[in-house]
């Protein structure tokens, strides 16, 4: 290993052991997905004293010009004259392909993303000692092929040389990223106190191509303030789900009309490399807009139609509110809203409405009136 100076010339050379012995190749590649290139070697064999079978020694870079000891796999033949890199079957991982020059075959070591390969499988090349392969989409289907040199074209007349092509067959390529679902409880956060609200982000990210990539999975929160912005990493688990919790501030600016926005976007990529992602808001409202919103996921049907009038009047200025601050209470002529606690209690001309998360419901009376069931 020559590092470069950055000017044509290079320092003084440091050598690390191949993993095995001869040394015919070598490939630089990222093959762990940490960012750091990586050395493949292969060899004419391993380190026996029959030459039991080639090998190809892996050694993952530490990314500052120095490599680790070397990992070594059996390259499915004898003599490892060439390696190349490629994503061969579309999981988003690096895989070796191999020219097996005394086999007269091209050899396949799947990857597994963390710089680790599987078992070879081997393919014939076409002719007589394979001294080089290349990996490109040859036939324009999207995946990638391997074309291989044969020093001798047969066994009874060596020359020509032949150039082995082997087309993949294997499934299409995944092009679609993963599927996200996303929601954020509660959505709106009241009363605006100032006060960090715990949210809960919960759904689930699936694909059914290459899979998704478990390292991937990333929240972060933009908020229209710049003020308060979480993010980090994401887990779930098998079947995809997820669940975390954000801290967001109860908070908006008297003059901030449509209130404050929280923006939580999911994202996340399959093995293959595409990326998806999905989007969900968390609202802290202005007053003017805060009845329905308050009211949208909280009560029944019923319940909902109550307030539904009362809101319209509040619309129409013959209710107001006269403190933002919970407990809040409501106006309407001059009868005074009671306060709202665990639930509303409302009281509208002389009738009384009143809602308690966890004891009360609103009943009808035979007169059609309302009255607060316990």
């Amino acid at each position: 290993m020559l590092l470069g100076n950055g000017d044509g010339t290079f320092q003084p050379v440091v050598s690390y052991s191949s993993g095995g012995n001869t040394a015919l190749s070598v490939a630089v590649a990222d093959v762990n997905g940490d960012g750091k290139p990586d050395l493949l070697a292969g060899n004419q064999c391993d380190t026996s004293s029959n030459c039991a079978h080639g090998l190809v020694g892996v050694r993952l870079g530490n990314g500052d010009g120095t490599f680790q000891p070397a990992v070594t796999y059996n390259a499915g033949g004898t003599g490892v004259w060439s390696v190349a890199v490629a994503d061969v079957n579309g999981d988003g991982k690096p895989d070796l392909v191999m020219a097996i020059a005394f086999y007269n075959t091209v050899a396949i070591l799947l990857g597994n993303g963390n710089g680790t390969f599987q078992a070879a499988t081997t393919y014939g090349s076409g002719g007589i000692l394979p001294r080089s392969v290349a990996v490109a989409d040859l036939n324009g289907d999207g995946k990638p092929d391997v074309a291989v040199s044969n020093f001798c074209g047969s066994t009874i007349n060596c020359l020509p040389g032949k150039v082995g092509v082997l087309l993949n067959n294997g499934s299409p390529l995944d092009t679609t990223p993963p599927v996200i679902t996303l929601s954020a409880t509660p959505k709106v956060l009241w009363p605006p106190n100032g006060k960090r609200v715990p949210v809960m982000i919960s759904g689930t990210i699936t694909d059914t191509g290459s899979g998704v990539n478990v390292n991937s999975a990333a929240y972060a929160v933009k908020d229209e303030y710049g003020e308060v912005q979480p993010r980090g990493a994401i887990t779930f688990v098998p079947g995809g789900a997820y669940s975390f919790i954000v801290l967001l501030q109860a908070s908006r600016l008297g003059t901030d009309l449509d209130g404050r926005r929280y923006t939580v976007t999911v994202r996340a990529k399959d093995n293959a490399g595409n990326g998806g992602s999905r989007t969900s808001v968390v609202t802290v409202p202005h007053e003017s807009g805060r009845l329905n919103s308050h009211l949208s996921g909280q009560f029944s049907q019923r319940v909902k139609a109550l307030f539904a009038g009362i809101n319209q009047a509040f619309t129409r200025g013959e209710c107001a509110v006269v403190d933002e601050i919970s407990p809040i209470s409501l106006t309407m002529g001059s009868s005074k809203g009671a306060e709202i606690r665990n639930g509303i209690a409302i009281d509208c001309n002389c009738l009384r409405a009143a809602f308690n998360h966890s004891a009360s419901h609103a009943q009808s009376s035979d007169t059609g009136g309302l009255f607060c069931g316990t």
